[in-house]
């Protein structure tokens, strides 16, 4: 179909599988975008999956497990782990705008190394 033909591959940042963390992270339901996964998945594209870890957001056990599991529902080609910074807070200052990053520390080595083992067989992009 036409959208097949479009769509050879896809890229998405920030999947979480819990709806309730995801609409608290970014003011939005992710419900279409796990359809859309779904539905490139199905088509045969290419997806590549880049997650940022955040600590109090997506890193606990069980938003970290949850997260694992939907992926091993869809073909995916590979997971990038994004380990969270605050790069852009001086940019927020310097344009004057409000900061709306969250207050997390950067994720620890031995933080990446659980999520890292929690994906397991999903390949990862390094």
């Amino acid at each position: 179909d036409l959208m097949n033909t479009i769509i050879s591959s896809a890229c998405t940042t920030g999947t979480v599988r819990d709806e309730t963390a995801h609409i608290r992270g970014t003011g939005q339901s992710n419900r279409i975008i796990l359809e859309n996964l779904r539905y490139l998945s199905e088509a045969g594209a290419r997806i590549e999956i880049r997650i940022p870890v955040i600590p109090g957001y997506n890193t606990d056990e069980k938003t970290m497990t949850e997260t694992a599991a939907f992926l091993r529902t869809i073909r995916v080609s590979g997971v990038r782990l994004l380990p969270y910074h605050d790069f852009a807070r001086s940019k927020y200052q310097a344009l004057g705008r409000a900061d709306t990053m969250p207050n997390a520390e950067r994720p620890t080595e031995e933080l990446l190394g659980e999520y890292r083992k929690i994906l397991g067989e999903i390949p990862l992009c390094l």
